[in-house]
């Protein structure tokens, strides 16, 4: 089975002629997998304001790779998947601005 990624400018996808290469389901639940342990395991692991500051970065970073994905092949639980994931880490980050670097109270607004 092989998706196709929807093609943006900076897609890491594009071979030369900027055609999008397949990709295997296998690599998209990969990716979706990916977001989902940014946002449930390692957001937790962050202690310190600098590391929170790195997780939100790291955050972005993984969902505009995620966000952009199209699979032809995905099945409805893998859409509703993608879906799900987006949203909630997309509310998050909206909810909860990046921290003043020395604010000790956690995420929250400035």
């Amino acid at each position: 089975m092989t998706c196709h990624l929807k093609i943006t400018k900076n897609d890491s996808h594009t071979n030369e002629q900027g055609r999008g290469r397949a990709m295997k389901i296998a690599e998209y639940r990969q990716k979706l997998g990916h977001l989902e342990r940014v946002f449930n395991v390692h957001r937790h692991a962050c202690v310190s304001n600098e590391e929170k500051a790195y997780w939100f970065d790291l955050a972005r970073r993984v969902l505009s790779e995620v966000e952009p994905i199209k699979c032809a092949r995905a099945s409805q639980d893998d859409i509703e998947r993608k879906d799900r994931i987006v949203r909630k880490v997309s509310h998050f980050l909206s909810v909860n601005e990046p921290l003043k670097r020395n604010s000790n109270n956690g995420y929250g607004r400035r």
